[in-house]
Order: C-alpha cells, then sequence, then structure tokens
C-alpha cells in the first residue's frame, strides 16, 4: 500500500509544484503591479530577490491553498480519465483508500498554512515594505518609469515623458489622496527629492497646478518654480503597521485598544480569516477529488474548470458573509461561514461519490 500512496503523491507533486509557480507569478503581476515596477527599476540584485521573496511569502497562504486545489483536481481526474482508479480496484485498493495521501496532506498544508498565517506571512509584509524602500531610496526618480504612470506612493500618480539626470521631463502629477479634492499639476521638468526631516518633496520648474474641489470649484496657479511636499518622512511610514504585519498577539493587543466600532469589525474579521483561511487546502482536497472523479468523462480540462469554480466560489462567498459582520452577524460565524459550507459539501461528496468512476 505504501507504494500506491508514493504514487498518487508523485501524481500530486508536480502539478502542486507548476501550479504554486504560476499562481505566485500571477498574483505578484496582478496584485503586486508596484512591486514589478520596481523589480525593474532597481540596480541591486539582492534587493530584487529579497523583494520578490517576501512577496512570495507574503502571499504563500493563499497560493498554497490554490495549487494544491489544481494538483488534486488534475491528479485524480487523470487516474480517472486513464482508467488506473479501476486498475487500482482489481488490485483490491478502493478509492477512499487512495485518497488517504493527499487528505494527510491536506492536513500537513493545512498546519503550514496556519503556522505562515500567525507568525511568517507578517513578517514577509514587513519586509516587503521594508525592503520596498530600500529600492525607492536607491532609485534617484523612486520608481518612475519614463512614458508610463507611475504610482510612488498611494494615491500619487507621475507620469514623465522623459528622464534627463535627476530631473524629469515634461512631467504630469496626479494626486487624488484628499477625498474633497482632486490635484493635476503639469510642469516642464521635476525632481522628487527627500528633504532633511526624510519627506518626499517634488520640485517642478514652469508649470501649472489644477485643483478641482468636490463641488466643482476650482482653482488653477501657474508658477515658475514650485516646492511640495507629498509624502511624510520614512518614520511616518513605518510608524503604525497594518493588520497583515502583526503578528497575532499583536493584533489581539490592537482590538484591545481599538474603540471605534467599525474598526473592532476590521480586526475581528482580519483574526478570524487568519485561522479560517488556513484550512482551505483540506477543504479543498475534500471537494476536488470527488469532483474531478465525477467529471472527469466530462472532458480533460474539467479538471482545471472544477478548480477554478471552487476556488472562486469559496472566496465569492467569503466576500459576501464577512460583511454580514457590519450588520451585527457574529465575526466567527460569518468569517467561517464558507469554511462549514464548503467542508460540509466536500465531506458529503468524499464519503458519497469517492468510489464513483
Amino acid at each position: 500500500m505504501k507504494k500506491a500512496d508514493l504514487y498518487i503523491i508523485s501524481e500530486i507533486a508536480s502539478p502542486f509544484s507548476i501550479a504554486f509557480l504560476v499562481v505566485a507569478v500571477i498574483i505578484i503581476l496582478s496584485r503586486m503591479f508596484d512591486i514589478v515596477s520596481l523589480m525593474f527599476t532597481s540596480e541591486s540584485p539582492v534587493l530584487v530577490v529579497f523583494l520578490v521573496v517576501a512577496a512570495l511569502i507574503s502571499s504563500s497562504s493563499f497560493v498554497i491553498p490554490a495549487a494544491y486545489l489544481v494538483a488534486c483536481s488534475i491528479a485524480f481526474n487523470r487516474l480517472s480519465v486513464d482508467s488506473e482508479i479501476i486498475a487500482f480496484k482489481s488490485l483490491g485498493i478502493p478509492t477512499k483508500r487512495l485518497t488517504v495521501a493527499p487528505i494527510v496532506g491536506g492536513v500537513v498544508l493545512s498546519i503550514i498554512c496556519l503556522i505562515l498565517n500567525l507568525y511568517i506571512v507578517p513578517w514577509g509584509y514587513r519586509t516587503l515594505k521594508a525592503t520596498a524602500v530600500q529600492i525607492m531610496l536607491k532609485n534617484k526618480n523612486y520608481g518612475v518609469i519614463p512614458g508610463t504612470f507611475s504610482e510612488i506612493m498611494d494615491g500619487v500618480t507621475v507620469y514623465a515623458k522623459s528622464i534627463e539626470g535627476d530631473w524629469l521631463k515634461d512631467v504630469t502629477i496626479y494626486d487624488l489622496r484628499d477625498k474633497s479634492k482632486s490635484i493635476l499639476i503639469k510642469a516642464k521638468k521635476a525632481k522628487i527629492e527627500r528633504d532633511l526631516s526624510g519627506n518626499l518633496k517634488v520640485v517642478l520648474e514652469k508649470g501649472k497646478s489644477i485643483v478641482v474641489f468636490r463641488g466643482g470649484k476650482s482653482e488653477i496657479l501657474s508658477f515658475s518654480k514650485l516646492s511640495q511636499t507629498i509624502g511624510l518622512g520614512l518614520g511616518e511610514f513605518f510608524k503604525k503597521a497594518t493588520k497583515k504585519e502583526l503578528t497575532i498577539s499583536e493584533v489581539l493587543r490592537r482590538l484591545r485598544r481599538t474603540k471605534k466600532k467599525s474598526k473592532r469589525y476590521d480586526i475581528l474579521i482580519h483574526l478570524n480569516k487568519r485561522f479560517s483561511l488556513a484550512f482551505t487546502p483540506l477543504i479543498f482536497c475534500l471537494l476536488a477529488i470527488p469532483l474531478s472523479i465525477t467529471f472527469h468523462r466530462e472532458s480533460k480540462w474539467s479538471s482545471i474548470i472544477v478548480s477554478i469554480g471552487l476556488f472562486v466560489g469559496y472566496y465569492s462567498m467569503l466576500s459576501f458573509t464577512q460583511n454580514l459582520v457590519y450588520e451585527g452577524v457574529p465575526a466567527f460565524l460569518a468569517v467561517w461561514m464558507p469554511n462549514f459550507v464548503f467542508g460540509a459539501v466536500g465531506c458529503y461528496l468524499y464519503l458519497k461519490r469517492s468510489d464513483a468512476v
């Protein structure tokens, strides 16, 4: 029986590795566009390596369940399509026995994801922020790429036609940080630098500043030279960590200090997701195996379709139920609801359908 387990593990290991790399790249490219921009603008290979590693670690608790879902779906779909499950049955090995190894793998990966969520992922987010800042400080133009719209910080986008030395030529700056107004600045040239306090500022020459207020009122200012602070010092940047950067004990301390109800809800949702999302490898495994076996005759691509459907369905439900916390539903019930529903369906399908070929 050990040989059968090793065979199933080998069938899962290959698609898991490929899926892990593919999903990781997709996440870095789609959700972390600014990271990709920093990678191409950095002159330090060491910092780029740190940036990539930190990005992978910070997204690992999301990537691992997705990769394991795809791996289990592909592996059992192929075994079913090629009639290998029937061959195992003829040798006296039932289908449920073949699923022991992947289920144990799901349990192990869930434990790993729990450890990652509680301790390692926060370190990844902190390292990601620190490395990004180091790259920006080493980059003369703070990540601005000629001919593209570059977001140098949240709400501030810069476009420069060209760069000559420290100066950006034919510059357009969009500042959308203040919800009560929008600022558009156009200048012949500009230079981004930090003052003695570490504040990020931009020095502009020969241009025009247009401020549009929410009510429709606007102000236009022409200038020959303008110096404007657009970001606080690095001390302020690191002063308050986001929830994702906190260890579990730090999250609990912040929860105790927070009095505002809406912010407490935010923290409670985040806290419960740290635990609930860790169990998705096991839940996805329980769902993927029976569904892949059941729909194997539809198409060889049915395993991918099943994986995408389960993944989107789970996170869509989570997105809906977590918002119920603001309507008075307990955070534990709202956040864990997808786990209860998908877990129950997975157990039912596993017990009733795993032997269907």
